[in-house]
């Protein structure tokens, strides 16, 4: 399991002005283990995130 502050976060963006994090349970390319564990990543890092889960949907909404 990867950690907040491991070294696969290590080059975020503090500057980043907000992010926006989408999930849907059926897609398989992303685990929701990885999402939230990018949420904690950039909270600890203080910068401003929104996140949204979906029990329905896919990969890449497009």
């Amino acid at each position: 399991m990867i950690k907040p502050n491991s070294d696969k976060y290590r080059n975020l963006m503090i500057s980043s002005l907000c992010s926006h994090l989408f999930y849907s349970a059926g897609g398989d390319v992303v685990k929701v283990q990885h999402t939230i564990l990018f949420i904690a990543a950039l909270q600890q890092n203080n910068v401003p995130v929104e996140s949204f889960f979906y029990a329905k949907g896919g990969h890449g909404y497009g």
